[in-house]
């Protein structure tokens, strides 16, 4: 992907504000509720100052879709409405607050996890991994190769890993793991047997933060909100395919990861 200009941190400014104007909300509406009335109005209002904040993002559209549905709840089922939505906008600042489980080191200059529902561009530095081709055996076959590599040279294991996509029409398949390197300096490029290590340029990508098991569903709802964040931005262009970076392993379940 190409960049005109280099991005600053005003996103996540705003993510931090519109998670406090939601969490002001949910406190409002709720006060309102318990003095007799139904804290749906406040709340809604609260909900639509914090989308202001965010623009075209997944977060607003998350947030627009939740005020339109509280409403019609409200028409509906107006003694229940504002616990539904203030229900509905505790999970979204479950995702807006979330903070990782770091279980390994970042390689050398690479950024942290992107924010949760954010779309942002970062720098990733030159970097070197060593790679497995996915094969019959799937992310499990991979894994092992790659750990095998690691194990029997002394290198550390990082986060995140690596999983390329292939796109084949419009459906995209996993195609290879990688392990990255902790230092670009360690090791030398080359087919090692089943895995080949490689280096990769320094480059700008557009990142969504997500969270949870990266099913089939998710993994295209993502890519379907990046290439559409990519399209509003005529500086940019898209210039490969998908990659997922995986910043826990099993041992972390749910939405924890």
């Amino acid at each position: 992907m190409t960049l005109a200009t280099q991005p600053s941190n005003e996103d996540l400014k705003l993510h931090t504000l519109a998670s406090d104007a939601l969490r002001d909300a949910v406190s409002v509406g709720s006060q309102a509720r318990d003095a007799g009335g139904t804290g749906l109005t406040p709340m809604i209002d609260g909900a639509l100052s914090a989308r202001d904040l965010l623009g075209d993002s997944p977060v607003a559209s998350a947030i627009d879709e939740l005020v339109t549905i509280g409403r019609w709840q409200g028409v509906l089922n107006p003694d229940s409405a504002s616990l539904w939505l203030e229900s509905e906008l505790n999970d979204l600042l479950s995702d807006l607050d979330f903070k990782p489980t770091i279980e390994a080191e970042l390689p050398l200059g690479f950024p942290g996890p992107t924010p949760v529902r954010l779309i942002e561009l970062k720098q990733y530095p030159a970097y070197r991994s060593v790679s497995a081709d996915l094969g019959g055996m799937g992310s499990g076959g991979a894994f092992w190769k790659l750990f095998a590599h690691i194990s029997t040279k002394d290198i550390a294991m990082t986060a995140p890993v690596e999983m390329s996509y292939e796109s084949k029409g419009s459906e995209m398949r996993e195609s290879k793991m990688a392990f990255l390197y902790g230092d670009p300096e360690i090791g030398t490029p080359g087919v090692d047997g089943l895995v080949e290590v490689k280096d990769a340029e320094a480059g700008w990508v557009v990142s969504l933060g997500c969270r949870g098991i990266e099913t089939d569903g998710k993994l295209k709802r993502a890519y379907a909100d990046l290439l559409a964040w990519v399209a509003d931005r005529p500086s940019l262009a898209v210039d490969g395919d998908m990659r997922v970076m995986g910043y826990n392993s099993p041992m972390v379940i749910g939405n924890r990861r």
